[in-house]
Formats: structure tokens, sequence, C-alpha cells
């Protein structure tokens, strides 16, 4: 269900669109190389790595879909604990799991298979990240 609103920007107000109980996901992408270009066929290629990061929301179960991960992580003393395809497999059953498509891209080849980091800090909270080569036309 979409909600309308207006968010206040200083002394503007800016017109938003949001989902009602979203949750909020924040994304960063690291560029580690462009190559192959070719300026007459006007197409590149890039290998890049995408991160992800959210809590899940309330609906989902939240937190407690994370509790088993965060105390492992507590007992071992580290900040984190990656999961393995079992666990993520597990987790993806029980939490939405981000769906990911590169707008523009003609083709899209996987590098390596995804990680899946659960942190507990500020309550716990899972980062996503995957590394994919990409070719632009």
């Amino acid at each position: 269900m979409w909600e309308r609103g207006y968010r206040s920007a200083g002394d503007e107000q800016i017109r938003h669109f949001c989902y009602k109980d979203a949750t909020k996901l924040f994304a960063s992408i690291s560029f580690n190389e462009i190559g192959n270009i070719h300026p007459v066929d006007e197409c590149f290629s890039v290998n890049t790595r995408l991160y992800l990061v959210w809590t899940p929301s309330p609906s989902e179960g939240g937190v407690s879909a994370l509790s088993e991960h965060i105390a492992k992580a507590n007992a071992e003393c580290w900040s984190h604990v990656s999961l393995s395809e079992v666990e993520i497999a597990d987790l993806s059953s029980k939490i939405s799991i981000p769906r990911i498509s590169f707008a523009g891209a003609s083709d899209i080849n996987i590098k390596d298979p995804v990680c899946i980091c659960v942190y507990d800090r500020n309550g716990g909270f899972l980062m996503w990240n995957e590394s994919y080569t990409m070719s632009f036309k």
C-alpha cells in the first residue's frame, strides 16, 4: 500500500512516496575496473561489488530472525558472523532478501556467491554483498 506525503527539507516541501512500514535499505557500489571500452560500438565492461545494509522489518520478525546469529557472534567475541549457504537459505525463508537488477546492462555475470553477514551492533542488521562483471551498450 503506497502512502503519499510531504517531507520538509529546509523551507521547501518535497513530495515523496513510500511503502507503509517500509524497511530502509542502504546501498553502496564499488567499481573496481572499467575496461573493454569500444568507442565505435559504444560499449564497455565494469567489475563491481554491490553492498546492501538493512535491518529486517518488525513485520517479518525483525531482529528475532537474526537472534541466533547475533548470539553466535557475541559468544565468539566477533562484531559479525558470515552466514553459510545453508544459513542464507534458512534466513531467506524467514525474511525478505532484496532482488537486484542493473538497468542498461546487456550482460551480467556473478563473480562470486552472495555473502551475508549479521552484525550485532545497533540492535542487529544484515550486510549483503556480491561481485559482478557487467557489460553496457
